[in-house]
Parts: C-alpha cells; sequence; structure tokens
C-alpha cells in the first residue's frame, strides 16, 4: 500500500495525495511530499526508479529487506535503514520483534518503505490527520519526528531485557541450571540484534 501525503507552502494545505498526482507533486516547488511504501505492490515498488528516480543502490535496499542500520549519502538524496522494536505478538523466546525502515530524505520529500505495519509510521501518520500543520517544517521535521518516536520505542525493550536480565542473575547467583545457560545466550542474541 501507498499513502502520499503533500503539504502546500505557502497557503499550508495538507492532504493525502492520488498516485497519478506524484510526478506533479514531485516537480512542484512548493509541495513537501511524504511517501509511505507499507508492503507495496510491484507496480507501486516501480516508483522507487521513475518517477522518484532514486539511486539504484537505494531501490535494492527498500526491496530486499535485511539490512543493519545504515547511513547513506547521495547527490539528492539520503539512505537511513533503521530498525523498529516491539514486543513479539505471539509467544516466542525473543524479548522483541523488529521491523526494518528504510528511510530516504530528500530536498523537498521524506519516504519512508517497509514490509509490516510500524507503529512510529502509524502514529506519524496519526498527527498528521490531527494536524497538518505538523508539516509545515518540512520533511526533515518529519524525519526528526519519526526517529524520535523509533528510538522511544525501544524503551520498553531495553526495560524487558533489563528485568530478564535481572531475573537471570538470582538464578544464577543461587544455583544455575542449564536452562539458565540456555536463557544467556538468547539475551546474548537479542542483543546483537540491537546493535
Amino acid at each position: 500500500m501507498l499513502r502520499i501525503y503533500t503539504y502546500r507552502r505557502p497557503d499550508g494545505s495538507c492532504r493525502e495525495a492520488a498516485r497519478d498526482d506524484l510526478a506533479t507533486l514531485l516537480a512542484d516547488e512548493t509541495a513537501w511530499v511524504w511517501l509511505d511504501f507499507e508492503a507495496p505492490t510491484a507496480e507501486e515498488a516501480a516508483l522507487l526508479s521513475d518517477p522518484l528516480k532514486l539511486h539504484p543502490v537505494v531501490v535494492e535496499t527498500c526491496r530486499e529487506p535485511f539490512s543493519s542500520a545504515r547511513l547513506q549519502d547521495f547527490d539528492d538524496h539520503v539512505l537511513i535503514t533503521v530498525h523498529e522494536a516491539r514486543a513479539p505478538k505471539e509467544a516466542s523466546e525473543d524479548l522483541f520483534d523488529t521491523t526494518e525502515v528504510d528511510v530516504v530524505i530528500g530536498k523537498r520529500f521524506l519516504l519512508t518503505y517497509h514490509e509490516r505495519p510500524v507503529d512510529c509510521v502509524r502514529q506519524l501518520r496519526e498527527t498528521l490527520a490531527r494536524n497538518g500543520r505538523h508539516f509545515a517544517r518540512g520533511p526533515w521535521f518529519l524525519l526528526h519526528d519519526l526517529l524520535d518516536r523509533l528510538v522511544d520505542a525501544y524503551l520498553p525493550v531495553m526495560d524487558a531485557i533489563d528485568d530478564e536480565v535481572e531475573k537471570l542473575e538470582d538464578r544464577v547467583i543461587g544455583k544455575p541450571e542449564r536452562a539458565d545457560l540456555e536463557a544467556i545466550l538468547t539475551l546474548k542474541r537479542s542483543l546483537q540484534r540491537i546493535r
């Protein structure tokens, strides 16, 4: 699914736009555009190359998830790959799940690309729906807001890991068992994913 939001200066109008309007919006010097690709179709993903004309590395990174975090500068846009963390929806030995979010920022646009719903993106969409003026400061401000929400999502995950470490410490100090060693390895794998 592709959602396109646009903010027009100087009148301050913020609205959701149609895909057919994308080339016009990108050419409009008074428009700021946010494109949110969530589990896009092949036809939607093709927009990364035309009309967006993103660097081939960016297109490949978006289409082939499972990258580590990165920041890469291209001539007229920057690629940032981050991961949102959250508690798993189903019982799991892992303390959290992550979803890759590829973010591309240009002079007048912000692009988010992810294969699953992402809370920080949903929250930003809801904020814009309530107050379109939130976009008035431009795509860099939206990027800051998005990353701020994404970092905040790590706090409960880190708290859960901290709680597990404390429980494990208590067990290991008393009488360590094989299950405790397995729990240590699971925690190490979880921490590796955060890095």
